[in-house]
């Protein structure tokens, strides 16, 4: 039996469920996919409230799904390096599988409504992003660490 798919989106393979079980999880470049699909698909005005909650229910995906796909494709379309020389920005790969971190809170500076109250969940995402330097071409690899609805980056470096 085929799926519904009225917005004729990219049919992706789930990776498995949630721990909670209640929403598919995805590779990291299928979730980088969906969020695109919501900027991409063509969607008439007077279906634009039903276009969301069809994108969850076709790929089986809740709200923290797509915050956490939101924050991947911000992250690596963010990854810049400053420089004053020509510089041209190339692809990005993802080097990786999503890994959830366990956080540890400091009992001393908790507060009662913070994170006891509420599960924040954190990942680490291993990424390379190409810069193109006075035509030298120069990788750029870092981590991707989410954090609830933020993240940052930490630049990898090699040991020799």
């Amino acid at each position: 039996m085929t799926k519904h798919n009225p917005y004729n989106f990219l049919p992706l393979q789930p990776t498995g469920r949630n721990e909670t079980n209640t929403a598919n999880t995805y590779a990291p470049e299928d979730m980088i996919k969906i969020y695109e699909q919501q900027f991409l698909i063509q969607v008439p005005e007077e279906e634009l409230t039903e276009f969301l909650p069809a994108l969850k229910a076709f790929y089986d995906i809740d709200n923290h799904t797509l915050d956490v796909s939101a924050i991947i494709f911000d992250a690596i379309a963010h990854s810049a390096i400053i420089y004053n020389h020509k510089i041209k920005v190339g692809d990005y790969q993802i080097l990786g599988e999503l890994i959830e971190e366990a956080i540890e809170y400091d009992e001393d500076n908790k507060s009662d409504e913070s994170a006891e109250s509420e599960e924040i969940q954190a990942y680490t995402l291993e990424c390379q992003r190409t810069f193109f330097i006075n035509d030298v071409e120069i990788p750029y690899h870092f981590n991707l660490f989410i954090y609830g609805d933020g993240y940052s980056t930490l630049t990898k470096r090699k040991l020799y």
